[in-house]
């Protein structure tokens, strides 16, 4: 009975409780009133001019979205904006009036820029503490594109702080290009954060873009604008902090952040970071995963301080380490000389791999030292070499002109095996392509019973998970066990080209084991679309034929050029080089390091519109220590290669992953 007469009670209280509509009505009240609290500062920014694509984007001259930081005419906004360097910036300020606009400094570790107009008494927001950022709270988007008058408002909430590796909050409000550079509000009109857009797997200037409107919305936190607001007032550019190290493991989450490299001339190797140190903690917080130490590292700008804490062999030690922009390229200290393929069946446990030498590169430090096609490598330096793999982490802790001391086993005059030992100076990049190589020993095909390809010679199938057409040629090898290399031959717009294709290459492919597959594009050409169909297409080859993982190249010609370097740079993990026929990159190749080990072969057409900008490409990527190789052919580039040009293709594949 005490139960019903308090249920009673509290009916009774809720018949004057406010009903969903009033409701509604207020919180309608309250976001107009924070709204309008800070729709004085935010502007409209318009730009004209500048680059028509940029990291395979289509970049549009439409207006977008800045906020006012600085009374004095100071105007901060997404640096996404002006990816494609536009020639001139105009401000619209909300009473109407326009302003030529400065662009003063750019902030590439939180994607800001700042603008300069020339105007005084304007209106800037209140910026909210830091602490009174909770997730769950209301938050609103802002933007001023679509209508000089009002802000455009899209109303979500908090959804998690310290995101992308503690640079942002998050929020599931609706955030697109045209707000980007306007503020995220509370519920007072107070700012809390700039929008941005971000990306926790990558750092290019349009990162994060392809999530827009998908309520997945990230922004700077307002406090850290703000604190960056003087450096870059100065016209200091503010860039990501980097130290030089990396580590024995990629997983984020589940490895210790145990250095395996340290790059010569970088600030870790100028403060004694060794290999096999251990790092325990940054700025005085417990590191246990390399996940922990890129979540602190990835606040940090150049010219800031990283305070570690390492074990050396158990023993506790601290180093500080001031972080820098820019560290000198890898150069990659090369021998010249390749391996014998073991077999992607072998067992390591029953069949111990042997380190062969396959091939001496001509007029090499590798011939120079002495080394012969047949020595089986056993140790550097007193180091055993188990593995190819070993012995690779162990030449890229040389540098070029480093003497390392090669330990051999190879057969005397007598045919009996005998230890020797020989010293190769190594050198740096670029390493000639060899005008020849022994074509690779076929093995034995596969007993029937075992995983037999289901295709060899011309093929045409469709790729099962999406119905897309692919076309590919499998040579009679490709039965066997021994690693293919395989190019993905992106064509030209409207046309297959797949008959010049198949008969330039198809020699090559049976004498150097390479794999050929040519997806086709839907409509009138490739699309960003295709990225996925491409990486699924590969996916699916590895489980049907012996690929090798370290020879998986991406081929375009003229206007396929972009997509297939933009495959090979965005996902050096998969595709390890891209051949580029008569067309440019798509933008600048990564920063080359041991983990993103590409490479680059740019045939340019003596006759083309294209050989003078390719030529000083050349030059470009050879001052950034990149692996690239170069073929010259005659014509205008309209007509797919052959001839000598397909044989040293098939070279330039066939050493690919060269010691």
């Amino acid at each position: 009975m005490a139960m019903a007469q308090t249920e009673t009670v509290v009916v009774a209280q809720s018949a004057d409780a406010p009903t969903q509509k009033e409701l509604e009505l207020a919180e309608e009240r309250v976001f107009r009133l924070a709204t309008s609290l800070i729709a004085p500062s935010i502007v409209r920014i318009e730009t004209v001019g500048g680059l028509d694509e940029v990291d395979g984007i289509l970049a549009v001259n439409g207006s977008t979205t800045g906020v006012i930081v600085g009374s004095d005419g100071w105007i901060v906004t997404s640096a996404f904006n002006f990816i494609s360097k536009p020639t001139s910036i105009l401000i619209t300020l909300p009473d109407g009036r326009k302003f030529p606009a400065k662009l003063t400094a750019t902030d590439t570790l939180r994607m800001l820029a700042l603008l300069k107009i020339d105007a005084s008494e304007l209106p800037t927001p209140i910026i909210a503490p830091p602490e009174s950022v909770e997730v769950g709270a209301w938050a609103l988007a802002l933007g001023r594109s679509l209508s000089p008058d009002q802000p455009s408002v899209s109303i979500g909430v908090i959804s998690a702080k310290e995101r992308v590796w503690g640079k942002a909050i998050q929020t599931d409000a609706k955030v697109s290009p045209v707000n980007y550079g306007g503020p995220l509000i509370d519920l007072e009109g107070r700012m809390t954060g700039l929008l941005v857009p971000l990306s926790p797997q990558s750092q290019t200037v349009s990162a994060g873009f392809e999530w827009y409107d998908s309520g997945i919305g990230f922004a700077i936190p307002a406090a850290d604008v703000m604190q960056a607001l003087p450096r870059m007032q100065a016209g200091e550019n503010l860039r990501p902090g980097l130290m030089g190290i990396s580590f024995a493991g990629n997983d984020l989450s589940g490895d210790a952040p145990v250095v395996e490299r340290v790059r010569f001339q970088s600030p870790a190797s100028a403060a004694g970071i060794l290999v096999n140190d251990v790092i325990v903690a940054a700025d005085n917080i417990p590191i246990a995963r390399l996940g922990n130490l890129k979540h602190v590292l990835g606040r940090k700008y150049a010219g800031d301080q990283l305070q570690l804490k390492i074990l050396r062999k158990n023993e506790p030690q601290e180093v500080t380490i001031p972080l820098v922009a820019e560290i000198p390229p890898w150069d990659e200290a090369t021998a010249g000389f390749l391996l014998k393929r073991n077999s992607l069946s072998t067992n390591a446990e029953s069949e111990p791999e042997k380190l062969i030498v396959r091939a001496v590169f001509p007029n090499s430090p590798a011939m120079s030292g002495g080394l012969l096609a047949g020595d089986e490598i056993l140790a550097i330096d007193g180091e055993s070499v188990p593995t190819a793999d070993s012995l690779r982490k162990l030449l890229d802790r040389r540098k070029p002109g480093d003497q390392p001391r090669f330990t051999l086993r190879r057969q005397n005059q007598n045919n009996q095996p005998e230890e020797v030992q020989v010293s190769i100076t190594l050198t740096g990049q670029p390493l000639p392509v060899p005008g020849e190589l022994p074509a690779i020993a076929n093995d034995k095909p596969l007993s029937e019973g075992e995983n037999v390809p289901k295709a060899k010679g011309r093929f045409l199938e469709k790729l099962a998970v999406n119905g897309r057409e692919y076309w590919g040629y499998a040579p009679a090898s490709a039965t066997g066990k021994q690693p293919h290399g395989l190019i993905v031959w992106l064509h030209p717009s409207g046309n297959s080209m797949e008959a010049a294709v198949l008969k330039s290459l198809k020699v090559e492919c049976d004498r150097r084991q390479i794999m050929l597959v040519g997806p086709k594009a839907e409509g009138k050409g490739w699309t960003p679309e295709d990225v996925d169909f491409v990486k699924a297409l590969v996916e699916h080859l590895r489980s049907e034929y012996p690929i090798d993982p370290g020879r998986i190249v991406v081929m375009g010609q003229t206007d396929s050029t972009k997509l297939a370097s933009f495959l090979v740079f965005k996902d050096p993990a998969i595709y390890r080089g891209a051949i580029l026929v008569g067309g440019p990159t798509a933008g600048q190749p990564p920063e080359r390091d041991p983990a993103a080990r590409l490479h680059l072969n740019l045939t340019i057409p003596e006759g083309s519109r294209t050989a003078d900008g390719l030529k000083k490409l050349v030059e470009s990527l050879k001052k950034q220590k990149s692996a690239i190789s170069t073929i010259f052919v005659s014509g205008d580039g309209s007509e797919f290669p052959d001839g000598a040009w397909a044989e040293q293709i098939g070279i330039w594949i066939d050493q690919i992953d060269r010691f």
